[in-house]
């Protein structure tokens, strides 16, 4: 039994050392990963803001333009009404002779 291979026996105190240098290394990364988590959400929250304030100024400019168009279009009615009165008055006068 000469030939067998010895096995290196790992001091207790070494590796315990080992896995505490592990759990610092494995805690860090965890914190660091958290912090990089949280700031790509305020971002994302950030950006979505931006949007939501740049579609609801849209949002107020059509309902501008459509006012303006409404109010438009309501004058013109008016004005075509009092055309059209106006040339059923001229045509019952032209009508009467």
């Amino acid at each position: 039994m000469g030939d067998c291979v010895k096995e290196e026996i790992i001091p207790a105190h070494r590796g315990s050392e080992k896995i505490h240098s592990s759990s610092l290394i494995l805690s860090t990364v965890a914190i660091l990963l958290t912090i990089v988590l949280f700031v790509r959400i305020e971002a994302a929250i950030r950006a979505t803001r931006m949007m939501e304030a740049k579609f609801d100024q849209e949002i107020k400019e059509v309902k501008d333009v459509l006012r303006e168009s409404v109010e438009l279009q309501v004058v013109l009615n008016e004005e075509l009404d009092v055309t059209s009165s106006r040339w059923r008055v001229f045509g019952e006068i032209n009508s009467n002779k």
